[in-house]
């Protein structure tokens, strides 16, 4: 969650540096070099359910551990911030919105603070 807050921080400077703003992303490339993460996201929603349904926490903690690793990866192999190639930041930004979102959804359903600074 820090890192997502940290990046969105970052982007403010790169965007005005760059005269850049979040939009929609209509790069399908992005999408498919990111599907396991993106595919971490949308299954933490039936998570949630499942921990309610069968009183089972740790389905919403497997999920917080499935985001965080996918997103580690994703931090690790993408450059989000470029300088010689701006123009994808915008769209890679949108995935590190997305994902500090469900951990915000998620981390205070199993007790977890948030930090937005380490």
């Amino acid at each position: 969650y820090a890192r997502c807050c940290s990046l969105e921080r970052k982007f403010a400077e790169f965007g005005v540096k760059h005269n850049l703003n979040l939009k929609p992303c209509e790069n399908d490339e992005i999408f498919a070099n990111n599907f396991t993460l993106i595919k971490a996201l949308y299954a933490s929603q039936n998570s949630v359910l499942d921990a309610y349904t069968k009183g089972e926490p740790y389905f919403i903690a497997r999920a917080l551990l499935d985001i965080c690793q996918e997103f580690n990866k994703f931090y690790h192999n993408t450059k989000i911030l470029d300088d010689s190639n701006p123009s994808i930041a915008p769209e890679l930004m949108e995935i590190v919105v997305a994902v500090k979102a469900c951990l915000a959804e998620l981390m205070p359903l199993v007790l977890i603070d948030m930090v937005e600074e380490m």
